[in-house]
């Protein structure tokens, strides 16, 4: 299928990509193209999203949308950190910079709300141990809730997906 798709392509004047094509297959199949034998792989980013085999494939998204979350917000600590800054513009800081990273493409999927809260945490300077519930967190915060956010998200998809 891979070769009739390069075969077409070549016909209308494209090319494929060999370095960037890749399969994937339960069954680790050796796939041909032009004497190159095309990388099996188990998982793979396309389009923002990582793809992979199986019942894990939810999860592996997830958790690389947490990493992607904690590596932004490690680049953001020096602001969400300050003691100086008030709250309100680190709210800003978060729902501008933070929230779209840990939800792109999660209209989809189910996420926790563990990363969030432990960012809150950071932006007040709280650890665990001061065992300060989480609504009184949400409270001084006022930062959007992540699960509210997707579920708007998932709403405004309904009439692409009945249409």
């Amino acid at each position: 299928m891979l070769a009739e798709l390069q075969r077409e392509s070549k016909r209308i004047g494209l090319t494929m990509n060999l370095n960037k094509t890749k399969v994937m297959s339960p069954d680790n199949i050796q796939v041909h193209i032009e004497d190159r034998i095309i990388d099996n792989v188990e998982e793979y980013i396309y389009l923002g999203h990582c793809i992979k085999l199986g019942k894990e494939n939810q999860t592996a998204e997830i958790n690389r949308r947490i990493r992607l979350t904690w590596a932004a917000t490690g680049k953001l600590s020096h602001v969400l950190r300050n003691e100086t800054i008030p709250i309100n513009l680190k709210r800003k800081v978060f729902n501008a910079c933070l929230l779209p990273v840990m939800i792109y493409g999660m209209e989809t999927m189910t996420l926790q709300r563990t990363t969030q809260r432990a960012i809150e945490r950071m932006m007040l300077g709280l650890s665990l141990r001061d065992h300060i519930t989480n609504e009184s967190i949400r409270q001084r915060t006022k930062v959007e809730d992540v699960i509210i956010r997707i579920a708007h998200l998932k709403w405004g998809w309904v009439g692409h997906a009945t249409t």
